[in-house]
């Protein structure tokens, strides 16, 4: 289902959060929509650590001297695959590894590149890439930043967990607004709402396809060491 919010609604309703919020007063609408935006970041960075394949995308990158950039708007990238191409000498569809900068010939034997400044380098081995293969990029991506307070979130959002963005946006209006302690009795229980459905989306990013591991390995987190990535900020403002 296509996703219909835009800014507007998530700070229409964090206003609605407190009685204290006047709109246009406490911060402008161009200053809401950028935090919509980066809560939207920190969600998408947030789900990078738990599930990478959530906000999944792939791209097919060229090779331009001196490699393959980076897709502009990955936050992880977990695979990288030939995508073939005129020349290339690696066939599509084959893993590419990435191996340390500081050690290019860690997987010499299978085609590998290294990450520097931005770019995937041939790692300087025979079975490498060579600069006729495309490669294609499997990672979980960043939100597309709203352009206006009526344009839609993100595509790949799930309109299920705006609470957290409306949240996100209530902490906020609160801190900025509450500099002589008199909406300090706020904060802890928004956070903790916020907080509370910062569980629930991990969950819920942890429930979603599980995969069987041939070798029984299990992705660790800990949420409450991921709730500093939210723009809220990790609870630490109330104490």
């Amino acid at each position: 289902m296509a996703v219909t919010t835009t800014p507007q609604d998530i700070i229409e309703a964090a206003y609605a959060k407190s009685k204290f919020n006047i709109p246009g007063t406490i911060a402008s609408e161009s200053e809401l929509l950028e935090l919509v935006g980066r809560s939207l970041r920190g969600l998408y960075s947030f789900a990078a650590r738990i599930n990478p394949y959530f906000f999944g995308k792939t791209q097919d990158v060229t090779f331009s001297a001196p490699g393959w950039a980076m897709p502009d708007d990955a936050e992880h990238i977990f695979r990288i695959e030939s995508a073939g191409g005129s020349g290339a000498n690696v066939p599509a569809g084959t893993q590419v590894w990435v191996v340390p900068f500081e050690d290019p010939k860690a997987n010499g034997t299978k085609p590998s590149v290294y990450f520097f400044g931005g770019v995937f380098h041939p790692a300087g081995n025979p079975p490498d890439p060579n600069p006729s293969t495309q490669l294609r990029f499997y990672y979980s991506k960043r939100p597309d930043m709203p352009t206006s307070l009526s344009s839609p979130l993100d595509p790949l959002w799930r309109e299920q967990f705006n609470e957290l963005l409306i949240l996100e946006v209530a902490i906020y209006l609160a801190l900025k607004d509450g500099g002589d302690g008199s909406r300090a009795g706020e904060l802890p229980a928004l956070i903790e709402q916020r907080n509370g459905w910062a569980r629930l989306f991990a969950a819920h990013l942890e429930h979603i396809a599980p995969a069987i591991r041939r070798h029984g390995h299990t992705r660790r987190f800990n949420v409450d060491t991921l709730i500093p990535l939210l723009a809220g900020g990790s609870g630490l403002e109330a104490a």
